[in-house]
């Protein structure tokens, strides 16, 4: 589990630095296809800050639900982890609905929230391992 984390963590970084997403090259050296978006999305900043908040509630809801049941205990460290990322994972998802709905249009702000969000819940992966059901 803790490896398929990192991995997406990984690829999710690569996505948000425009490594990851390749449109059908012609000979000539002009796309042939664009790429496409998810639906609803307004923009790749849009549809990325998506895709990292995602990962970070489900990284987020199996630790929240075991610690409130009392089958998890997290030592303080992990706990500092994962208050980063709960704050991080805040702040992110207000700027997410903001910029979705228009009333941000300032991306470079959503994009270093996302950022940040992805980088603590890199961090908070290599010392929780979620549980799984």
């Amino acid at each position: 589990m803790k490896k398929v984390f990192t991995v997406l963590i990984i690829g999710t970084l690569l996505l948000l630095a425009g490594c990851a997403v390749k449109s059908t090259v012609s000979t000539t050296g002009i796309p042939t296809a664009a790429p496409t978006l998810p639906t609803n999305s307004i923009d790749s900043v849009d549809a990325n800050s998506f895709r990292v908040i995602a990962d970070a509630y489900a990284f987020l809801q199996p630790i929240q639900q075991a610690v409130k049941a009392g089958t998890m205990t997290l030592s303080a460290g992990q706990k500092a982890a994962l208050n980063d990322v709960i704050t991080a994972y805040n702040t992110a998802y207000t700027l997410g609905i903001a910029y979705h709905s228009k009333v941000l249009t300032d991306a470079t702000v959503l994009t270093a929230a996302t950022n940040a969000l992805s980088l603590k819940l890199t961090t908070a992966s290599t010392q929780i391992v979620a549980p799984t059901n």
